[in-house]
C-alpha cells in the first residue's frame, strides 16, 4: 500500500478533523419502579367476586384478576402492536381464564353466568 504523505493511498484525500459534533440533549425517562408496575392489584378491587371475607384464590377472584391483566395488556398492544412477547403472554392469560371459566361452568352454571355478566367478557346472550 502506497502512502501519499501521511494519508493512505486508498483514501485519496487527507484526513482533516471536522467540527466537533453536537450531542443530542440527554432525555430523562421517568419509568415506574418494577415493584409498582408488577404489583398485584388490591383485593378491594375484586371484593365483589369473593365468596367470603378471606376468599383470595377462588375461581371468580382469579378470573377477575386475570380479566384485569388481560385488559391492561390489550391496551398495551393497541399502542405496541409488534410486541410479540406480550402477545404470547396475552394468549396464555386468555387460555388460563378460559380454563377457569370452563371449571366454573361445569361446577355451577348460575355462578358462571353471573360472573360473565359482571365482568362483561362474553358477547353472546345468556340463555
Amino acid at each position: 500500500m502506497a502512502f501519499l504523505g501521511s494519508v493512505p493511498a486508498f483514501l485519496g484525500r487527507p484526513l482533516v478533523a471536522g467540527p466537533a459534533r453536537k450531542t443530542a440533549p440527554q432525555r430523562v425517562c421517568v419509568a415506574p419502579v418494577a415493584s409498582q408496575k408488577r404489583s398485584r392489584p388490591a383485593l378491594s378491587e375484586v371484593a365483589s367476586f369473593q365468596q367470603h371475607a378471606t376468599d383470595t384464590g377462588g375461581s371468580e377472584v382469579q378470573t377477575a384478576l386475570l380479566t384485569r391483566r388481560i385488559n391492561a395488556l390489550t391496551e398495551h398492544l393497541k399502542v405496541h402492536d409488534t410486541d410479540y412477547a406480550c402477545q404470547r403472554g396475552l394468549r396464555m392469560l386468555l387460555g388460563q381464564r378460559t380454563r377457569l371459566l370452563r371449571y366454573v361452568y361445569a361446577s355451577d352454571k348460575q355462578r358462571y353466568f353471573a360472573l360473565v355478566s359482571q365482568l362483561g367478557i362474553r358477547k353472546k346472550s345468556v340463555q
